[in-house]
C-alpha cells in the first residue's frame, strides 16, 4: 500500500510478524528467557505487551494453613445445593440454593430402627441401642445425580437418590479388602472415581455402582477343542481361552506408585489425573492414568515459576493441597478452554492451568490470573455447575479472577531489518497503533546503511519521542481499534537502503505498553526538493533541518490528499467508516436500527437492491427476520432466506386450509390447480348431481322425501347441528354466501370471459353478468351448480387469505428464561409490523408449537428433528407466563436419563444394603 506521494511502508501486524523481531540478547522474541518466563507476550487481542507476571498472594503473620486432616468430601449438584461432609465426619450437611441456610441432610442415626408392638397394644418401649455412627470420607455427586459418600466403617459407601429422594442405598466392601476412602470424583459415564490415599489405590465404579475391573487377571479356561464337533467328521474348531468373573478382589483397583496421592479429578476422556504431594521434598505433580496405566510422564508444577515475579521466585514453590478440573471453560475472549485449578498449600491461592490431553502425554500450561482465595477452610476446591468454588466458614465461594497484573518492568526488541528498495533511501516516518498508559514510556532508535550486513556493527541513533495523532491513523477512512491511538513519529538520520529500529518498552510493573501494528514509511517524499529552488539545499545541514520541517506539512497536506483519492471507499459499504453507514443508508431512503450491530448494517446495506426487490413477499419477510434475529448473519440470508430450516418459519395459513376431493377432480380453473391442499375422502361431488345429496340429506336426518338440502339453515333451527356436521362430512365445508355480489359476479367474468358463453352454459338469456344471482338454493343444472360448488372453494381461500403465522426458534441458553422469550418476540413483532403486506394479518408462535393437526404439514413446517419439547428447552410452568403445550408436569423432573438406575425406597427405618461384587454382579 502506498500514499498520494508514491510513498510506502513496512507492516508489522500479528503474532506472525512480530514474531520475525529479536529480543536484544538475539534471542526470539517469544521466547523464555533464562528463569524460563516470557520477557514480551501476545495478548487475546492481538497486542504485544511487556511479559506478564502474576502477583503471589503473601500470608498474614499468625496465618495457619489449612491441612490434609481438613479435607472432606464436597460437592454440587445440578441445582445448586452443595454438600459436605461436617468436622466430626459423623454427619452430612446441606446448604439449600433457595433458602442459603446450612441444614442437617443425614447421619446414620437417621435410619435406626424404632420400638414397636406386633399386637398393637401399648407396651413398655424396650431400650433400643444406639447406632454406632458412620465415619464418612470422600464425596461426589454423579453426573446422573446421585449423592455417593465414602464410609471408612464399615468400610463401603453410602448413595442417595437426589432425584426420587427416600432412605439411602448402602454398598460394602468385603471385610477382607481395605478400603479407605478419601476423595472422589465423578466419572464422565455416571460413575465415580475413588482415591484410597492411605492404600494408595484407585477404585472405578459404575453407575449402576458395580466396580469395574482395572486388571486383566481372571479365572481362564485354556484353549481346546470345542464341545461341538461337526457331524461330517471334519476336525473341530478350536476353541480360544475364555475368562469368567469373580468376586470382588484387591486386583480390581489400581495401585499408585506415588509418594502421597492426594487428590483425583476425572477427564472427559475416561482418563484420570491424580495430585501428588511430598511435604519433605516441597513439591507437587500432576499424574495421569487411564484404566490403571500410567500415561506419559509426570507434569511439575515448577512450571508455574515462569508466570512468577523474579522477587517473588526465590521463596516461592507451589505445592497442591487440592485441584479442580472444569471442561470447555468460556473465557473473556469468546472461546472456551480446559482449565485445571490448583489450590495452593497455603491455602491463600488458586493457580489455573490450560489442560491439553488430546495425547498420552498431559501438557499442562500456568495461566497468568490472580485468583486469591480468603480464609480458605481447606474442605476441599470443588467444581460447581461453571466455575470452582472453594468454602470459607461454610459458605461456597467462587474462586474468581481479581484484576491485578504484574508486568516485566523493561524489555527491549529489535525489528527484522526493512528494506528501502533505492541506494540512500530517506526512511520517513514511524507509525504505531498502540496505548501507552500512566507510567509507561518507549524509547526509539534507529540505524541505517546502504549495506545490509554491515547495520550490526553501526550505533543506535535514539530517535524523538512518538506523539499521538489527534486526528487518528493516517490511514484513510479506517479506524484504530478501541483503546488505541495513533502515534507518529518523524525519523531523523535515518538514511541508507537498509534500516533497522529498536523498541524500549517500560512500565511500572503494573501497566505495560500495548502495541498492535507497526508502520514505517519509506522513501519522504521531500517538498524541499521537489517545490523549493535549489538554493536552499546548498548547506547540507540547513537543508536537512528544512527537509524535516517541511514533512510536517507535508503529513498533514498527504492525510487530506488521501482521503480525495480514496472517496471512492465512502460508497462501498463494506469500506465505508461506521460513521457513514447511515448517510449511505439514506440514500436508499431507509434508517437503519439502532439496535443493529456494526455487520449487521454493512450486510444489509450490500444487500439492499435484492432486499427491496423482495419487499412485501414471504422471502422478503425472511430476510428481515434474519437478519435482526439470527446469531450468525451471513450471505445466505438474501441468497436462500427461506431454506435455513434452524431460523424462524413463515406459515401461510392458506396452504393449511382443507380442500373437498369433488373440488379436485373437477376443478378446470386455476383457483384450485397448483394448491398444496388436504384431500378429505368420502365427500359429495358435483358430478354426482344435486338429487344424491338430497337423497343422502334425507337418509342422514331421517327426513321426509320432499326434503331437500338446504343452502343456509337459521341457527335456531333444529336441524342446525345436524346440518353442519352433514355439510362437513359430505361437503368437506359449510356452505357460505359471500359478503357482495361483486365476488360473485368477478368469479363467473374470470371463467366464462364474455356473458354468451356463461348464456350458452346455463341455457339463459342474461344480458350482463351483474344480472346473474347467487343461488339462494341448491343449484339443480349440472353447470350452474359446479359453479356454486367451486365458487365454495373461493369462499374458503378467501376465509385465510392474507393471514400467516411465524415460527421462531429458541436456543438451549434461553430456553427457561422467560425474559428473553418475551424480548424476541417482542422483536419479531416490530419487525414484521415494518416489513408485512399492510393488508395482511399475522400471529407469532415458537417452536413448540409444531405438529399441530390441521395446522402445520409435515416437511414444510416441520422437521423430523430433536424439537423444543428436549426436557432441557421446557419452560418452568409460571402462572401467567407458560404457553400451554410449551412445558409440561409431571414426577419426572427434568433432564433425568431415562438409562438412569433409580434406588427405589426400602421400609422406613431401615438403609437398604447391598454387597459391591464385580461389574454387573452381586456377591
Amino acid at each position: 500500500m502506498m500514499d498520494s506521494n508514491q510513498t510506502r511502508f513496512h507492516l508489522l501486524l500479528g503474532q506472525r510478524d512480530w514474531s520475525k523481531a529479536k529480543r536484544i540478547d538475539g534471542a526470539p522474541i517469544f521466547s523464555p528467557d533464562a528463569q524460563g518466563g516470557e520477557v514480551f507476550s501476545w495478548t487475546s487481542r492481538n497486542e504485544l505487551t511487556l511479559g506478564a507476571r502474576i502477583n503471589v498472594f503473601h500470608s498474614a503473620p499468625g496465618h495457619v494453613p489449612p491441612t490434609l486432616d481438613q479435607r472432606r468430601g464436597a460437592a454440587q449438584d445440578r441445582f445448586g445445593n452443595w454438600y459436605w461432609i461436617s468436622d466430626p465426619f459423623d454427619e452430612l450437611l446441606v446448604n439449600s440454593s433457595g433458602t442459603g441456610s446450612t441444614t442437617h441432610f443425614w447421619t446414620s442415626a437417621d435410619e435406626s430402627p424404632q420400638a414397636c408392638s406386633n399386637s398393637g397394644s401399648f407396651v413398655p418401649a424396650e431400650e433400643i441401642a444406639p447406632a454406632v455412627a458412620c465415619k464418612f470420607s470422600g464425596l461426589a455427586v454423579t453426573e446422573q445425580h446421585y449423592l455417593v459418600v465414602g464410609i471408612l466403617e464399615p468400610a463401603g459407601l453410602v448413595v442417595f437418590d437426589l432425584f426420587h429422594g427416600g432412605s439411602p442405598r448402602q454398598f460394602l466392601w468385603p471385610k477382607d479388602i481395605t478400603f479407605v476412602p478419601f476423595d472422589m470424583a465423578p466419572a464422565p459415564d455416571g460413575g465415580v472415581y475413588i482415591l484410597d490415599r492411605k492404600n494408595q489405590r484407585y477404585w472405578n465404579v459404575d453407575r449402576s455402582f458395580a466396580v469395574v475391573r482395572q486388571d486383566q487377571t481372571a479365572t481362564p479356561l485354556p484353549p481346546g477343542p470345542d464341545f461341538f464337533v461337526p457331524a461330517d467328521g471334519t476336525p473341530p474348531p478350536s476353541r480360544p481361552e475364555q475368562s469368567f468373573p469373580s468376586g470382588l478382589s484387591l486386583n480390581f483397583s489400581s495401585p499408585l506408585d506415588m509418594f502421597d496421592p492426594i487428590a483425583i479429578e476425572a477427564l472427559p476422556d475416561g482418563s484420570v489425573l491424580f495430585l501428588e504431594s511430598d511435604s519433605s521434598q516441597r513439591f507437587s505433580r500432576i499424574h495421569r492414568f487411564r484404566f490403571g496405566q500410567e500415561l506419559g510422564v509426570p507434569v511439575a508444577l515448577d512450571s508455574v515459576l515462569t508466570i512468577v515475579s523474579p522477587e517473588d521466585r526465590p521463596s516461592f514453590t507451589l505445592r497442591g493441597l487440592d485441584f479442580a478440573f472444569i471442561a470447555s471453560e468460556p473465557v473473556p475472549e469468546g472461546t472456551r478452554q480446559n482449565t485445571l485449578y490448583i489450590a495452593s498449600q497455603n491455602g491463600d491461592q488458586a493457580w489455573p492451568f490450560t489442560v491439553d490431553f488430546t495425547s498420552d502425554q498431559l501438557f499442562l500450561k500456568p495461566i497468568a490470573e490472580y485468583r486469591p482465595m480468603r480464609l480458605f477452610g481447606g474442605k476441599g476446591l470443588v467444581t460447581g455447575q461453571s466455575q470452582v468454588f472453594y468454602d470459607s466458614q461454610d459458605r461456597w465461594i467462587p474462586v474468581v479472577m481479581q484484576k491485578r497484573p504484574r508486568y516485566v518492568e523493561s524489555a527491549t526488541l529489535i525489528t527484522p531489518v526493512f528494506d528501502g528498495k533505492e541506494f540512500n533511501c530517506t526512511w520517513h516516518r514511524l507509525m504505531l497503533d498502540a496505548a501507552f498508559p500512566t507510567d509507561t514510556d518507549i524509547q526509539i532508535f534507529s540505524r541505517a546503511a546502504n549495506d545490509g550486513a554491515s547495520l550490526a556493527a553501526l550505533t543506535w541513533d535514539e530517535e524523538p519521542r512518538p506523539y499521538q495523532r489527534p486526528s487518528g491513523t493516517e490511514l484513510p477512512w479506517t479506524r484504530t481499534p478501541s483503546g488505541l491511538g495513533t502515534w507518529e513519529l518523524l525519523l531523523q538520520r535515518a538514511s541508507g537502503q537498509y534500516v533497522q529500529l529498536k523498541l524500549v518498552l517500560s512500565g511500572n510493573g503494573k501497566t505495560t505498553p500495548r502495541i498492535r501494528a507497526l508502520r514505517a514509511y519509506y522513501p519522504r517524499f521531500s517538498y524541499l526538493r521537489h517545490y523549493l529552488p535549489g538554493l536552499y539545499r546548498e548547506d547540507k545541514e540547513s537543508a536537512s533541518f528544512v527537509d524535516r520541517f517541511l514533512a510536517n506539512t507535508e503529513g498533514f497536506f498527504t492525510s487530506i490528499e488521501d482521503r480525495i483519492a480514496t472517496v471512492q471507499a465512502l460508497l462501498d459499504s463494506s469500506s465505508a467508516p461506521v460513521e457513514a453507514l447511515d448517510w449511505l443508508a439514506s440514500w436508499f431512503g431507509v434508517a437503519l436500527d439502532p439496535a443493529w450491530t456494526e455487520a449487521q448494517s454493512r450486510l444489509f446495506l450490500n444487500n439492499a437492491a435484492t432486499f427491496f426487490e423482495a419487499r412485501g413477499t414471504v422471502p422478503g419477510l425472511m430476510m428481515a427476520l434474519r437478519l435482526t434475529l439470527d446469531d450468525c448473519i451471513s450471505q445466505g440470508i438474501f441468497s436462500s432466506p427461506v431454506t435455513d430450516l434452524g431460523g424462524p418459519r413463515i406459515v401461510e395459513k392458506f396452504r393449511t386450509r382443507s380442500m373437498p376431493l369433488g373440488l379436485l377432480r373437477k376443478a378446470a380453473t386455476a383457483t384450485a390447480a397448483g394448491l398444496p391442499v388436504q384431500l378429505q375422502g368420502n365427500t359429495w361431488a358435483p358430478s354426482q348431481g344435486a338429487d344424491e345429496l338430497d337423497r343422502r340429506y334425507r337418509e342422514n336426518l331421517q327426513l321426509a322425501t320432499s326434503e331437500v338440502y338446504p343452502l343456509a339453515l337459521s341457527t335456531s333451527d333444529n336441524h342446525y347441528a345436524a346440518w353442519i356436521q352433514f355439510s362437513r362430512q359430505n361437503l368437506g365445508f359449510v356452505p357460505a354466501s359471500p359478503d357482495n355480489s361483486a365476488l360473485w359476479t368477478l368469479f363467473l367474468k374470470n371463467r366464462y370471459r364474455v356473458i354468451t358463453a356463461l348464456n350458452t352454459a346455463y341455457g339463459a338469456l342474461y344480458s350482463q353478468f351483474e344480472d346473474v344471482v347467487f343461488p339462494a338454493d341448491l343449484p339443480r343444472q349440472s353447470q350452474q351448480l359446479l359453479d356454486w360448488y367451486q365458487f365454495q372453494g373461493l369462499l374458503l381461500l378467501q376465509a385465510t387469505a392474507h393471514q400467516f403465522t411465524v415460527f421462531l426458534p429458541m436456543p438451549l441458553s434461553d430456553a427457561q428464561n422467560v425474559f428473553a422469550h418475551r424480548s424476541k418476540m417482542s422483536l419479531a413483532q416490530r419487525v414484521i409490523d415494518l416489513e408485512k403486506p399492510a393488508h395482511t394479518e399475522f400471529e407469532i408462535k415458537f417452536y413448540w408449537a409444531f405438529f399441530r393437526l390441521g395446522d402445520t404439514r409435515l416437511g414444510r413446517e416441520t422437521v423430523l428433528d430433536k424439537s423444543s419439547r428436549a426436557p432441557q428447552l421446557m419452560l418452568p410452568a409460571l402462572l401467567g407466563d407458560t404457553f400451554i403445550g410449551s412445558t409440561y408436569i409431571t414426577h419426572n423432573q427434568p433432564g433425568q436419563p431415562r438409562q438412569r438406575l433409580v434406588l427405589k425406597s426400602g421400609v422406613a427405618g431401615n438403609m437398604q444394603r447391598r454387597t459391591c461384587g464385580c461389574q454387573g454382579e452381586e456377591a
